[in-house]
């Protein structure tokens, strides 16, 4: 069965407009109003080997020392104060940070304003796209209707002029696509459709839902996330399954169909000799399968306990996707640590073993409840019996016991007994309302 469809795609890049280059004075404005985000350019590198030297020393300039100099006659106390001024005063130079001016960084501003503009201009685009979309969606709500009453044949309706005429008024790029169940991946993966969070939660293909578009709702009633910007699905036909023509079988249906006859083949035949062994108690049984033993005293009671298996599960489950959701949004934000991303694996991990024992769970489940519908069928502590078989599966069942509310040695007297006595009651019980009915009316006379 393949799917034929249309889709509309309203791209983001018709609705993008890059303003122009920013001028002189936007530019200074901007500067101005975010100086303290730009730093002052670096220092240019001087060659050691070109350096001159200096006359200046660490406190002064150097020379020879006079004996009979000035400095000579200073204190310990002088000297020491010196130092010490000297040290405050090169602190207090290194401390000083130069002023960044606008036109040391006036190539740096207009990079940063072309790339704002180009962000905000995307993002206007963007919603604009979508609400073409949402718009064409509108109409074609409103069409629809006249199409039906106008053409009473499906595909007069999807050929309409009118229908046409609202394509091309809305600007959509259309694209016909075709894919059968087993082609959604890649072709949902060509078209850049992004899947819902819960097409995700539930593992779901996006096409599924163009797959389920029929002649009386031809369009899909939501606009969907795509690479170039937001799609529209109109259903053009669809085709049931059936045989196909042998001269155009491409190989690798022809191989898979052998192969599946093949294996379908042994498989049955594994089934047989399995259950030949089952009644020879001594024979060594394959470790293949799922060996599901039930003790409970009603089908409800085997429905209840797997619930409740299930029910922990899922709250499990649930606590281990939210604790996830929490660092990928610390994460989204620039907000995790690095002890959230290595847990953000470990959670990972978790999920899906959780999920494993889900679907292993699930699949018990399945099997039980077939199991004990069956037992009404089965002979008590009698040989095993084929319950089930398909192409995939084959299920054997037997009944090892059964509960009772009376001991064996009681016997079938006992059991005739308590039958009358139920009866003597229930007759009693009549005759007593048959009294009474008479009675009330007559005294009603």
């Amino acid at each position: 069965a393949r799917t034929f469809a249309t889709a509309l795609t309203f791209a983001s890049d018709n609705y993008l407009q890059i303003p122009p280059a920013p001028d002189e004075a936007r530019m200074l404005s901007y500067f101005e109003r975010n100086k303290d985000q730009f730093a002052p350019p670096a220092p240019p590198v001087l060659d050691d080997n070109k350096t001159e030297p200096s006359n200046q020393g660490a406190k002064g300039p150097v020379g020879p020392k006079d004996a009979n100099s000035s400095d000579s006659n200073l204190s310990v106390n002088d000297s020491l104060e010196l130092d010490l001024l000297s040290a405050l005063e090169g602190d207090a130079n290194k401390s000083e940070v130069p002023e960044v001016t606008f036109d040391q960084v006036k190539d740096e501003v207009r990079q940063r304003i072309i790339d704002g503009d180009r962000i905000d201009a995307e993002r206007y685009a963007e919603t604009a796209a979508r609400d073409a979309a949402l718009a064409f969606l509108d109409e074609i709500n409103s069409l629809q209707d006249k199409l039906k009453s106008k053409y009473n044949d499906y595909e007069k309706r999807r050929r309409s002029p009118e229908l046409a005429e609202l394509i091309a008024k809305h600007k959509a790029s259309p694209k016909s696509i075709s894919f059968a169940k087993k082609d959604m991946p890649v072709q949902g993966a060509i078209l850049g459709l992004e899947a819902r969070e819960s097409e995700r939660r539930a593992n779901r293909q996006p096409l599924e839902e163009v797959e389920n578009l029929s002649e009386r709702a031809f369009f899909t009633r939501s606009v969907r996330k795509a690479r170039d910007g937001y799609v529209v699905f109109v259903l053009d036909r669809t085709t049931e399954a059936g045989p196909g023509d042998y001269s155009q079988a491409s190989f690798r249906d022809l191989y898979n169909g052998y192969a599946d006859k093949v294996k379908s083949d042994a498989f049955l035949k594994f089934a047989d000799k399995e259950f030949e062994k089952l009644s020879d108690s001594n024979a060594s049984l394959s470790d293949l399968g799922v060996r599901i033993a039930i003790t409970r005293k009603s089908s409800s009671a085997v429905r209840a306990d797997y619930d409740k298996r299930s029910g922990v599960l899922s709250r499990e489950l649930s606590e281990l996707q939210n604790e996830r959701t929490e660092i990928s949004d610390a994460e989204r934000e620039n907000n995790a640590t690095v002890a959230q991303l290595a847990r953000k694996v470990v959670l990972d991990k978790e999920i899906e073993d959780m999920r494993d024992q889900q679907a292993s769970l699930n699949r018990e489940r399945s099997v039980a409840t077939r199991l004990v519908d069956a037992c009404p069928t089965l002979l008590y502590q009698g040989p095993w019996e084929e319950m089930e078989r398909t192409e995939n599966e084959v299920i054997f069942a037997r009944l090892s016991g059964v509960y009772t509310l009376r001991a064996k040695e009681q016997g079938k007297d006992r059991i005739a007994e308590r039958v009358l006595d139920l009866e003597f009651a229930r007759a009693e019980k009549n005759r007593g309302e048959l009294v009474d009915d008479l009675i009330n009316q007559g005294l009603s006379q």
